[in-house]
């Protein structure tokens, strides 16, 4: 028999079926996705932006959303109750970033100035933010998911009234 906490979490001892449920499967690909992004965003960011433009604040921005996507793919890991909301956040503002840079170099390749990479930019800024929006939206249904789970096990417990 399957027993879950009050928080929502299966307990200890309780039967593990076979097959993983959808939301657990799309929380381990968000988590997988999450590393595999930090793992190669955050050393090509951090070569460009030192070498092309030195601007540490632009950097800030751009790292830091990977640091709170990846603070919450570590605490999903943990089963930490904030972990969707933070999943969510950091890859919001990992799109935001990417919507921005693909706008920025829209903008500079209409007004006749150079890309670092040529035109093959104008297609991996929109492609690198429909995979951001790709994984915000997972997040987003992790996070739903997990308020609808959180309300329906509070409203079943009487002490909770």
């Amino acid at each position: 028999m399957n027993t879950t906490s009050a928080d929502g979490r299966a307990e200890a001892g309780a039967e593990v079926g076979a097959e993983q449920s959808p939301i657990t499967a799309l929380s381990s690909l968000i988590v997988w996705v999450t590393w595999i992004w930090a793992v190669i965003f955050v050393p090509i960011e951090t070569y460009l932006s030192w070498i092309h433009h030195p601007f540490f604040s632009e950097y800030v921005v751009n790292v830091l959303g990977v640091g709170i996507a990846l603070w919450g793919a570590h605490s999903l890991r943990k089963a930490r109750p904030y972990a969707p909301g933070l999943l969510a956040t950091g890859w919001g503002w990992t799109t935001a970033v990417f919507w921005r840079g693909t706008n920025l170099r829209y903008w500079d390749a209409a007004h006749g100035q150079p890309l670092y990479f040529g035109h093959a930019e104008l297609w991996l800024g929109p492609t690198f933010t429909i995979i951001a929006g790709g994984v915000l939206s997972g997040s987003l249904v992790l996070l739903l998911r997990h308020k609808t789970a959180t309300v329906s096990v509070r409203s079943e417990d009487p002490a909770a009234r």
